[in-house]
């Protein structure tokens, strides 16, 4: 899938990307289970934890749940904001990945530039 220099190495950037999305992946996994999971408790089938019930209170109040900012970027962004960026980024990585070596790199965009 990625392609190697003469001796047989990947590029160092190919490796910055592998790094970030195995990054994102953690992040973007995170979201997804913990939303399952409190679609679940809200509807009485799981058992609410501590953990989703302040995640449940931070996506009321328009701030990134403390489980998710365990694994993602730092960032002083507000819910929306954050979910916007968010999206950007993911996008970025996986243009990044799909089309091959952008013409200039987003540095903010990575999880620790």
């Amino acid at each position: 899938m990625f392609e190697t220099n003469e001796l047989g190495f990947l590029p160092s950037l190919t490796t910055v990307l592998l790094q970030e999305m195995a990054r994102f992946n953690i992040l973007l996994q995170t979201i997804r289970v913990s939303l399952k999971n409190l679609k679940l408790s809200i509807e009485g089938l799981m058992i609410m934890s501590e953990d989703l019930d302040a995640c449940y209170y931070s996506l009321l109040n328009n701030n990134i749940p403390a489980i998710w900012v365990k694994v993602a970027y730092p960032s002083l962004k507000s819910l929306g904001s954050w979910i916007l960026d968010l999206l950007e980024r993911v996008k970025f990585i996986y243009d990044w990945l799909t089309i091959g070596n952008p013409n200039g790199y987003w540095i903010s965009g990575f999880f620790f530039p």
